[in-house]
Order: C-alpha cells, then sequence, then structure tokens
C-alpha cells in the first residue's frame, strides 16, 4: 500500500517465517499508482493468487516475490535517470549494469543509444565515476567470484562462460581486481566456508 507518511511512495509489507515454511504478506492490493508499470500489479496479484491456493508453493511466491522486487527497484531507477542528464544514455546504464557476458562493444553500447561513443564515455563516467570499460570489467569479475563459489566451474570455464580472451588474461585481471588468484580465491572461500 502506498505510504501515507511519503507520498508517492509503495511500502511492501511481508513476513517470512524463519523455518521458511510460510511466506505471509498482506491479501489486498491496493491503491497503485498510475505511473507503476502495470506488469509489476499483475505479477503481485499472481503471488497474492499462488499464497492463497489450497496448496502453497513456497518456491513459487518467493520466486515472484524477488522478482516484483526487482522489477520495483528497476522501475523507480529509470524514472530516477529520466529526469536526470542520464536519461539520453539508460539503456546502455542497463545493459552494462545486467548483462553478465557484456558482449556488445562500447560503440555499439552508445549507437543504441543513438549517441557517439564519445558522449557516451564522458556520460557515463560522471554517473558512475569509472569508464565504461573499468565498470563493465569490475561487474564480469563480480560475477566471476559467484560462479566460482556456487556453480562448481573451473577457471577455465569461467573465463569462457564470461567471454575473457583465454584464463591467462581472466586470472591476470581477477589477481589485479582482488589481490588474490582465482583458484587461490576458491581455496580461501572453501576453508572459510568449512
Amino acid at each position: 500500500h502506498t505510504d501515507a507518511k511519503t507520498p508517492g511512495c509503495i511500502r511492501i509489507e511481508f513476513l517470512m517465517t524463519e523455518n521458511q515454511e510460510e511466506c505471509v504478506f498482506s491479501e489486498i492490493i491496493e491503491n497503485w499508482k498510475e505511473h507503476y508499470p502495470k506488469y509489476i500489479q499483475k505479477k503481485m496479484f499472481d503471488m497474492v493468487k499462488l499464497y492463497q491456493a489450497p496448496v502453497k508453493s513456497v518456491m513459487s511466491i518467493k520466486s515472484l516475490f524477488f522478482g516484483i522486487l526487482y522489477d520495483i527497484s528497476f522501475a523507480f531507477h529509470k524514472h530516477y535517470l529520466s529526469d536526470t542528464e542520464f536519461a539520453a544514455i539508460y539503456d546502455g546504464i542497463h545493459y552494462i549494469e545486467n548483462d553478465a557476458l557484456q558482449a556488445l562493444s562500447i560503440a555499439q553500447i552508445a549507437d543504441m543509444c543513438h549517441v557517439s561513443e564519445s558522449y557516451f564515455r564522458k556520460t557515463f563516467k560522471r554517473y558512475s565515476g569509472y569508464s565504461p570499460t573499468e565498470y563493465r570489467l569490475n561487474r564480469k569479475i563480480e560475477r566471476a567470484k559467484e560462479l566460482l563459489l556456487t556453480n562448481e566451474m573451473t577457471v577455465s570455464e569461467v573465463a569462457e562462460e564470461l567471454n575473457f580472451k583465454n584464463i591467462y588474461y581472466f586470472s591476470r585481471i581477477f589477481t589485479k581486481k582482488t589481490g588474490i588468484a582465482p583458484k587461490k580465491y576458491v581455496q580461501a572461500n572453501l576453508r572459510i566456508g568449512q
């Protein structure tokens, strides 16, 4: 529901039990503002229907819920950027922040935004504090950390998955950014988890 103390904001209240057996949230959804995308509202009602079903699928409810949080965050971010100098490069910002493979060149991303490459580079640096190349490299290293720890992929497979030229280049960049080689990073985190 909308937050009376903060006009224009939506407050989401929910409760998940400690044993994660049940997910409880308001069964009534009201006061959706017109500028929020209809698909978010539809997902919210879908989640309520799942919750009200005789047999509840907690994983499906959670999946929809986290998807809704992402969608609301994304819609807010887009709305915020539309009122700033960064509106012209919004599609490029979204691509760099969300595409794990980062396959498009900076020139292609600028073209997607219908701006020159130099304009995109300068504006993106003002947005993030990093050049687009540095920023996307940081994102790829963060993704590499996740893959190394959660998917049981080899260093070589992670390098290939993230479109690095070869394993040596990947290892050099990973070590430079994190201060530790990929294999040692996995070993260190395995010790911590034990």
